[in-house]
């Protein structure tokens, strides 16, 4: 039964951990964002994009740059959200109703210490998303509409939907 248990629980993580396609930002040629989404196919004039139920196609005359991986900002956003979860559970569990002595002086009210752990949880969460927004290996690619360029990213885009490191730093654009 235990063997049993372990296969399963290791069919299951591996399944979480798959890997995902490429997740990109695309810009026009005035620096506006004109999509985002996971990508589906990269041909030699198009890129074809995923977002939930959406597939867009966007010819590369009409791209101006491409960004890898989610903005800095949803970074500090879900570490924010996530902190101040952590810090509102916490301060759930710690704070409990006054049936202490009537008598007694409590220096800190219990609803000043639940203030105090979500803004601590919310504080911390922030410097988290913060540091994982900095550490992330986004890359930035300089298309402007020119096919050449737009080649070079094409042939960095492996099979499987993720850029090749050992070329990137080769290739610059």
């Amino acid at each position: 039964m235990k063997l049993i248990i372990l296969l399963l629980a290791i069919s299951l993580t591996c399944s979480m951990f798959a890997q995902k396609k490429l997740f990109v930002r695309v810009y026009n040629l005035h620096g506006k964002k004109v999509t985002k989404g996971r990508v589906l196919s990269v041909t030699d004039t198009t890129l074809e994009l995923n977002e939930g139920s959406i597939t867009e196609t966007i010819p590369a005359q009409n791209i101006g740059t491409i960004r890898t991986k989610h903005s800095m900002g949803q970074s500090i956003f879900f570490g924010a959200l996530a902190g101040t979860a952590t810090g509102a559970i916490i301060a759930a569990a710690k704070v409990q109703p006054d049936n202490s002595d009537p008598n007694s002086i409590e220096v800190i009210s219990p609803e000043v210490e639940a203030g105090a752990l979500i803004f601590l949880g919310l504080l911390g969460g922030t410097i988290v998303g913060t540091i994982v927004g900095a550490a992330k290996d986004s890359q930035e690619f300089i298309i402007h509409g020119d096919l050449n360029k737009w080649k070079s990213f094409r042939s960095l885009v492996m099979v499987n939907n993720t850029v090749q490191k050992k070329e990137m730093a080769i290739s610059k654009f």
